[in-house]
């Protein structure tokens, strides 16, 4: 596009900050590691060109090594990107002093590790070899790597079914491929970490060796004997590996005398923490908290002192690194085990990543190193027993040179250094020695300045860039107020002495809890100025990551299968938190439509693909996949409706025991259940069992749909599965909840119920004597849509509700008249309500006068547009929507609140979408006034709603982006957006052209079919496009098709599917489309006639 490239070539410096932050940075290569043998036997002529050796040289020898496995420190490493083939690193050999001192140091603890074979440690690049000689040479069983049936099969199975990253030649490691078959991804027991202390030196100085090294020490407790340690590790270069039996002095490391006093005695410091708890707690409560583990030395006798390490291997399939030992570990002892490593800083975003950004003030590209270890990515930054359940104490230190800073979970003890060549050594420990699953772990290594306050004698800080600083004001004041609201809630100390957060330019979520150090992503919490919206997200996202220091950290799920008790209650934390410190937020209501909500989720789970909230997982792809809208949303929903019928008192104390009971340790949902049932009866309940009840929502997918029939002296309920197929429901109709139901009418009218309210639906069908019900005019159940499952009423009953709703709509609850309309599409869809029924829903929204229910039926509206837009009777939908808008936009103008501000940009966005013609007048009116002045800033919550009606109402010469944009990234990236609602041919197919070279456009292939000309050109350009590059097009297959609702749409895409090349997953993809659409037109000639009729009378009746 003319425009756009022009603006490139005017601000080259703002076009490569955002180029950098959209396409990732690529001189950045990402880690691979090649296994090799432990000692490797090769003559000196040779060894600093492995290439020309003889096969039979590279062969691995397993001879009794020394007491410590070494490798040179000067050993070289060479990697390639799995992300950028193009940029392979040239061989070169690396010196760093300062690990050459530590590993002298490291190796000094035991005389016995001098005893290092000169062939051993020189062996240097001859110690290394291509992945496909390490795999061949060595005697690996196929079942490790797959079910490969000879040799040759293995490898290619090997290079064809993992990542590429694994593929990377030159990569040196003493730990070959593991010659046992190792198929269980979950760590044994035998084994447990009691403490880490980690040494990191990343080389970030120099982008073309973007390394780092670690020296990690770990504290082992022998549960059972053993002569193999397993733990987990992913591409390291392993260097050096120790065992040794603690005696006296029970831990020591480098940094001892510099760090903590009570490390020669490690149960002082649980003990400090435990108190630390137990000071806020009753003395019956006290008996709930877990006693920590006593620290005693087992007896261990000669032969013991003299472990040594035999050999290690690795085993990529479940991502572990095995040790042997010459002689088992003794049951009831401790040991040491340090592990020394070399490995690649990602260019992804998980491990220890580098994040680039574009410094402003000097146009230079700089980057935040930073981690992201959940959910098993702590096994990429140093070798860990990586499992929520391996909770251990941590230290660590960051070697780092003057003119960055470093931050980590934990306070700066102290900072050691300069040395020689201007290195630092900051120290990090705690006062108290909590412990936390290693996914917690966290650390930052920036050019960072900071701004910080206090809550009682906690320090938060919010450490950022120097270019956004001001900007993160916001963020550190809501954390304080969170922090103090969550120690009010539980009663229960936050542990550390500091909660601090650290922005990051890009990360894979928008916020990251580790303890003490919680990571955001800048685009998630950063605004200048912030829109009432992003107000909204910012804050919520702030009170789910604080909420998460009680519900994930001090209580962590004992496995990944309860993700929920981390996402859902901190979901549910987050809107309970946010009503109760920012009430103009209206989250109470918001909880409804939000997109965490329970419509929005409802809408997920209603689908055959969904899943139970309590998931069984095993492999780290199935447990990154559970992070989704079911363990967060559903997960939040089931523990708000559990909330509601145990009561506030119960709900919260039983909380309260259950953080206490299992403070500092892991637990599973039984665990929770366990002590909100005991609250319950010391409360006197009459719900008892909680277990009874949430395990039918969090063990079976889906959710039921209640039926309502009412009789002259009854009121029976009916409850089966509830999906968007018959099939589907047909498949589901075993299932029995055990439904809470609350109920109110036109005669008793209460939508403030309380838990002796409820009706308990625990069979298929159950029925109330009561005639209060047949006098009734109208009956609302699922009040305040506290229960998760949908409504549905006989056809009369749901007249009169919308009866009730055009006479008076505020005799209904806001969430329920949000829930009226969302119940009503969705079953009417599902086959389950007449058309006319639902279609009647809309007919009082000029009368609604809040968000949640305009909401949901914009949500409802904007569907029925799509269908509606290449027929007939589009333009008499497209009336009402403006008369049902028109009161609502002059009225909600007046703003003052969030609340109201919310609500006048939802109205104004689509009124303006829909034409309204005063909306249209007023958009175009602050454009132009936004243009002509320079001091004019256009207001945060109209700037997607002016710029949208601006490039679809003016030409292009009124509509060229000015210069203005350019002091204002965010501007410059909702002015890109605003590009794709152009309607005009011409202007369509200029997007399309540019829509692969700007990312931001990329993504915008549904907003440029929200037009017919957009749909149709799309759809055109599409087909174009795929026979030029396939790959790229698949990328747009959603976009381009997800508004199709024609039968000449689909006779469109069923003939380029019939002579377009694709690939396998290509037609499936294809197929999947295909299906939606065939529904979509199926649907729509179903209800055309009844759509037709009711928008002509409702259109007479406008008139």
């Amino acid at each position: 596009m003319i425009i756009i490239k022009t603006i490139f070539n005017m601000y080259f410096c703002m076009v490569i900050h955002i180029l950098l932050l959209s396409h990732g940075f690529s001189s950045v290569l990402s880690s691979h590691i090649i296994n090799t043998s432990t000692t490797v036997h090769v003559s000196t002529e040779s060894k600093h060109d492995h290439k020309n050796l003889p096969h039979s040289a590279l062969t691995p020898h397993f001879n009794p090594p020394p007491t410590a496995t070494h490798v040179d420190p000067s050993t070289t490493f060479h990697h390639h990107s799995s992300d950028n083939s193009e940029a392979v690193k040239q061989p070169t050999t690396h010196h760093h002093h300062a690990r050459n001192d530590q590993i002298q140091h490291t190796s000094s603890a035991s005389p016995a590790n001098t005893e290092v074979t000169t062939d051993a440690y020189n062996a240097e690049t001859a110690n290394g070899t291509h992945v496909a000689n390490a795999i061949s040479d060595a005697k690996v069983d196929t079942k490790d790597i797959g079910d490969a049936g000879d040799r040759k099969n293995c490898i290619s199975h090997y290079i064809n079914g993992l990542p590429e990253r694994y593929m990377a030649k030159d990569i040196y490691t003493i730990c070959n491929l593991w010659p046992d078959p190792h198929t269980d991804i979950r760590l044994p027991t035998d084994v447990i970490p009691e403490r880490y202390h980690v040494d990191m030196f990343p080389h970030i100085y120099n982008e073309s060796d973007f390394t780092f090294d670690c020296n990690t020490t770990i504290l082992i407790y022998c549960n059972e004997d053993t002569d193999i340690i397993h733990l987990h590790s992913m591409e390291h270069g392993i260097n050096f590996v120790e065992i040794n039996i603690l005696g006296e002095d029970v831990w020591t490391h480098k940094y001892e005398k510099d760090i903590l006093e009570h490390t020669n005695n490690p149960g002082k410091g649980l003990e400090d923490a435990d108190n630390l708890v137990k000071r806020s707690l009753t003395d019956d409560e006290q008996k709930e908290q877990t006693t920590p583990h006593e620290y005693t030395q087992a007896p261990h006798d000669e032969e013991t002192d003299e472990l040594k390490v035999e050999n290690c291997g690795v085993s990529l399939n479940v991502e572990m690194l095995h040790i042997k030992l010459n002689k088992p570990l003794k049951k009831g002892a401790r040991y040491k085990l340090t592990i020394n490593s070399k490995s690649k800083i990602s260019n992804g975003v998980m491990g220890f990543y580098a994040s680039p950004y574009m410094e402003k003030e000097t146009c230079k590209e700089k980057f935040v190193f930073t981690s992201l270890m959940e959910p098993t990515h702590a096994r990429y930054v140093f070798p860990c027993f990586d499992e929520p359940d391996f909770k251990a104490v941590f230290t660590m230190t960051i070697k780092r040179l003057g003119h960055v800073t470093s931050v980590m979970n934990l306070p700066l003890r102290k900072t050691i250094g300069p040395d020689v060549d201007g290195f630092f050594i900051d120290v990090f420990d705690q006062p108290q020695d909590v412990k936390m699953s290693s996914y917690l772990v966290a650390l930052g290594i920036a050019e960072l300045e900071y701004i910080e306050a206090y809550y009682k004698d906690i320090r938060s800080r919010v450490w950022t860039r120097k270019d956004i600083l001001n900007h993160t004001t916001y963020l550190l004041d809501t954390s304080v107020q969170f922090l103090e609201f969550f120690e009010d809630f539980f009663q229960i100390p936050y542990p550390l002495p500091k909660l601090d957060a650290i922005t990051v330019p890009d990360m894979s979520f928008s916020g990251m809890e580790h303890w003490g150090l919680i990571t955001y992503k800048e685009s998630a919490v950063v605004y200048d100025p912030p829109s009432s919206e992003q107000i909204v997200w910012q804050t919520s996202l702030i009170s789910h990551e604080i909420a998460h220091q009680w519900f994930g950290n001090l209580v962590s799920p004992y496995w990944w299968d309860d993700l929920w008790l981390n996402e859902g209650f901190a979901t549910y934390m987050m809107y309970m938190a946010t009503e109760a410190v920012m009430p103009d937020l209206d989250m109470k209501n918001r909880v409804a439509i939000d997109y965490r909500g329970i419509q929005n989720v409802l809408r997920t789970d209603q689908k055959t693909t969904s899943h139970p909230v309590y998931m069984p997982v095993y492999h780290p792809q199935e447990i990154q996949d559970i992070f989704d809208l079911i363990s967060y949303a559903k997960g939040g929903a089931v523990i708000r409706m559990m909330n509601f019928f145990l009561g506030d008192y119960t709900f919260k104390h039983g909380l309260r025991r259950y953080l206490i009971r299992h403070s500092s340790d892991t637990a599973t949902h039984n665990d929770l259940f366990a002590a909100l049932s005991e609250q319950a009866v010391d409360d006197g309940l009459d719900v008892t069992d909680v277990k009874s009840v949430m395990d039918t929502w969090i063990l079976e997918q889906n959710y039921p749909v209640v039926t309502i029939e009412i009789t002259d002296s009854s009121v029976c309920f009916n409850q089966t599965a509830f999906l968007e197929t018959e099939e589907g429901r047909m498949n589901r109709s075993h299932i029995t909840w055990k439904i809470p139901v609350t109920c109110t009418s036109s005669e008793h009218t209460d939508f403030d119920q309380k838990p002796a309210d409820i009706i308990w639906l625990n069979e298929k069908r159950e029925c109330v004597e009561d005639s209060k019900w047949s006098s009734a005019d109208w009956v609302v159940c699922n009040l305040k849509q506290i229960g998760f499952f949908r409504v549905n009423y006989a056809n009369e009953n749901w007249r009169h509700i919308i009866g009730q709703l055009k006479k008076d709509p505020l005799a209904f609850h806001t969430i329920n008249r949000a829930q009226i309309i969302n119940d009503a599409w969705e079953l009417q869809r599902a086959g389950l309500l007449d058309i006319e029924i639902a279609l009647q829903t809309f007919e009082y929204l000029d009368l609604e006068t809040e968000f949640a229910p305009w909401w949901a039926a914009i949500r409802e509206l904007n569907t029925l547009s799509d269908y509606l837009k290449l027929t007939p009777k589009y333009g008499l939908f497209q009336n009402f929507i403006k008369k049902k808008m028109k009161a609502m936009y002059f009225k909600s103008g007046s703003k003052s609140s969030i609340k109201e501000k919310l609500l006048h940009s939802l109205i104004s966005k689509h009124a303006c979408k829909y034409e309204l013609e005063a909306c249209v007048d007023d958009a175009l009116d602050l454009y132009k006034e936004w243009i002509a002045d320079d001091n004019i800033r256009l207001d945060p919550d109209m700037v997607e709603t002016v710029f949208c009606t601006a490039a679809r109402n003016l030409d292009d010469k009124r509509y060229n982006a000015p210069k203005k944009l350019l002091r204002n990234p965010g501007l410059l990236k909702d002015y890109r957006k605003s590009l794709a609602c152009v309607d005009k041919p011409w202007q369509v197919i200029r997007v399309l052209e540019n829509v692969l070279d700007i990312p931001e456009l990329y993504e915008l292939g549904s907003s440029l079919t929200s037009s017919a000309t957009g749909r149709w050109l799309t759809w055109i350009y599409f087909m174009d496009f795929w026979k030029r590059d396939s790959h790229k097009a698949s990328g747009m297959l959603e976009e381009v098709t997800e508004k199709m609702s024609t039968a000449w749409e689909l006779n469109q895409l069923r003939q380029f599917m019939a002579v377009a090349e694709m690939t396998k997953g290509d037609t499936g993809a294809f197929e999947a489309a295909e299906r939606v659409v065939s529904a979509r037109v199926e649907y729509i000639e179903t209800h055309r006639t009844a759509i037709y009729t009711w928008l002509q009378g409702i259109t007479e009746v406008q008139d």
